[in-house]
């Protein structure tokens, strides 16, 4: 990830050192307006792709919840059908 590394460009731009909302000044640097937005589109592929697995972990375990409602729901059907059969 481009950090914003000195290139020699004149700053134009406020980063925040690391990303969120922390305002205080060792968490700011001055970037060229070209180091700055690429820095923070590397940031927001991040944070979307992070996003992205979060949502993904959500549904695999959702899915195997259900999958295992589902079996136990089979399970007490099965139960329930072999005491009306009978010995």
């Amino acid at each position: 990830m481009d950090t914003g590394t000195l290139c020699g460009l004149l700053a134009t731009d406020v980063d925040h050192i690391e990303p969120g909302d922390n305002h205080d000044a060792g968490n700011l640097q001055a970037l060229c307006r070209f180091h700055h937005a690429k820095k923070s589109a590397t940031e927001g592929a991040n944070a979307a792709n992070a996003k992205r697995e979060r949502r993904e972990r959500k549904r695999e375990s959702q899915g195997s919840a259900r999958t295992q409602m589902l079996k136990s729901l089979r399970d007490s059907r099965d139960v329930t059908n072999d005491a009306d059969n009978g010995p």
